[in-house]
């Protein structure tokens, strides 16, 4: 199941839109202000978020800017009540994959929300992996160890997925750096602390092990099982 985030500052299009949605295959997530959604979308990761363009408190062209520059996959789908070609202009350069115009056709959204979900799917992507008693599911989001939940921030689940895809070989800082954060300059301490973060959250969550380690002057490695990632399911 997908999980979207669904902003809207009318609750009658709120739910409108959220009950369409949830008739299908989506877990809906909701938020009545751009505040509300900014929180959502800095704690969860989403496969879509669908933000009214005039949301109150936190601009919807921010949490676009601010979802881009996280790194964030997440497929962005602004809906606005007028037809305005520079504005729409000016969210698609901010990071939207589509800018439609109210009212909206939920069979019409519900098709373009799982087009752009599946272009982020690449053919062969293994969506569960593992490593000892870690699995990663891509796509519900969820990371459990030893059969409990693990929550991660968005930033730290595609650092965890990045290592688990190339388990058994070094991934250098600035390799994280680059393909997680999308940053060519040299990498900051923001790498190590995210590093940091994951070790602690895996000790705490009963890791007896250290799956990440540091090589010196190297990088990073996910110690696995095998060399190749572990598929539970596709």
């Amino acid at each position: 199941m997908f999980k979207i985030l669904v902003a809207e500052q009318e609750v009658s299009m709120l739910r409108a839109i959220s009950n369409y949605l949830t008739d299908t295959i989506f877990q809906i997530d909701e938020a009545l202000d751009g505040a509300q959604a900014y929180r959502l979308v800095i704690r969860n990761n989403y496969d879509a978020v669908i933000l009214d363009r005039s949301l109150p408190l936190f601009s919807t062209l921010d949490i676009c800017k601010e979802l881009r520059a996280g790194g964030s996959r997440s497929a962005i789908f602004v809906l606005s009540g007028q037809t305005l070609p520079d504005d729409r202009e000016r969210m698609l350069d901010a990071g939207a994959d589509d800018y439609l115009t109210k009212p909206v056709e939920g069979r019409e959204l519900t098709a373009k929300v799982k087009a752009a979900i599946r272009r982020r799917q690449p053919c062969g992507y293994i969506q569960t992996l593992a490593c000892e008693q870690l699995t990663l599911d891509t796509r519900t989001r969820e990371v459990m160890i030893k059969d409990l939940p693990l929550r991660l921030r968005p930033m730290e689940f595609r650092v965890l997925e990045y290592l688990l895809r190339n388990q058994g070989r070094i991934v250098s800082a600035q390799e994280l750096w680059h393909e997680v954060w999308h940053q060519n300059s040299a990498p900051s301490d923001t790498v190590r602390a995210h590093i940091n973060l994951l070790r602690k959250k895996l000790r705490n969550q009963g890791s007896a092990q250290q799956m990440i380690q540091t090589i010196q002057g190297r990088g990073y490695k996910m110690e696995a099982i095998s060399r190749e990632p572990v598929i539970a399911g596709r």
